[in-house]
């Protein structure tokens, strides 16, 4: 192949192009797979990977109370490298009955909802099914 052959086969795009194809592609993406609750489960990433993380750490039902920051460390160090308010959040939402059909652990403290950093929690149901 020579010169000429190599620069007709150049192809030449604008930035507005390849940046709005890249950007729809990965906002697909965070919808598709981040932002919507699974149909199978109705939850999160976020929180499959927190109800994983205390399933890990053996933190059911039938144990003491521990503290969050313990859990959102554990999910922060192995499954969720994205910074700690997403996984509070989460966390407070599974504890809300009115966010939540069934809520899928209690604080055994008080909610400090003007902070997002609620104390302890304990898990409410028995689930093998992870």
């Amino acid at each position: 192949m020579d010169t000429q052959e190599a620069l007709n086969r150049i192809v030449h795009y604008s930035l507005e192009d390849i940046m709005g194809d890249a950007f729809g592609r990965y906002s697909k993406y965070i919808i598709q797979d981040r932002a919507i609750p699974d149909t199978r489960d109705g939850l999160k990433p976020v929180q499959r990977r927190i109800l994983y993380s205390m399933y890990k750490e053996k933190n059911t039902y039938d144990k003491p109370t521990r503290k969050s920051a313990k859990t959102v460390g554990d999910v922060i160090g192995n499954f969720h490298p994205h910074g700690d308010s997403s996984i509070y959040e989460a966390m407070v939402r599974m504890s809300q009955n009115w966010k939540m059909r069934h809520p899928l652990y209690r604080y055994a403290r008080k909610q400090r909802f003007h902070r997002w950093r609620p104390t302890c929690c304990i898990p409410l149901h028995r689930s093998t099914s992870f």
